[in-house]
């Protein structure tokens, strides 16, 4: 299989971002007013409030999709093939879940927003193999974080 995965210039860091950072964006509290005040159901006036996303029963297996495209300034939309690097075992104890994760599998695409490929990197025991159509090949730790990753399957280990 020819690899073009690379890291990639990312607007917010040239360097890629982590997925640590991208798991405190998505549980960090929000504020919600004004103009974006949270809506009453029961006497519908509008009050100030706070937002936060919590998971009260961790799953088993945690399936974690990468936002893989973006807005450009005349709002079409594009992909967007950010580095974003991720660790083979995640604590997200933090968060306020209980238990620790490995990870299990990657699908990657490689190709534009509305064209290209999809392949996996699966885990088996210690070992990790790149399922691609018909072929199955080895895959050294190393090799898994790319620009292509789409969707991170964790299970869980605690």
């Amino acid at each position: 299989m020819e690899r073009e995965e690379r890291p990639t210039q990312n607007i917010l860091n040239p360097n890629g971002i982590s997925l640590e950072w991208c798991l405190n964006d998505f549980f960090k509290e929000n504020m919600l007013g004004k103009g974006n005040e949270w809506k009453c159901s029961q006497c519908g006036k509008k009050v100030n409030a706070r937002q936060k996303c919590i998971i009260e029963y961790p799953p088993n297996v945690l399936v974690i999709q990468l936002k893989r495209f973006r807005y450009t300034e005349h709002l079409s939309v594009v992909k967007d093939n950010s580095l974003i690097y991720f660790s083979l075992e995640i604590d997200l104890r933090r968060f306020g879940m209980l238990g620790k994760y490995r990870l299990n599998s990657v699908v990657n695409h490689r190709g534009t927003l509305n064209n290209g490929h999809y392949y996996s990197y699966c885990r088996c025991g210690s070992e990790w193999f790149v399922f691609n159509d018909d072929t199955v090949t080895s895959l050294n730790t190393n090799q898994i974080v790319t620009n292509n990753a789409f969707m991170l399957f964790y299970e869980r280990i605690n």
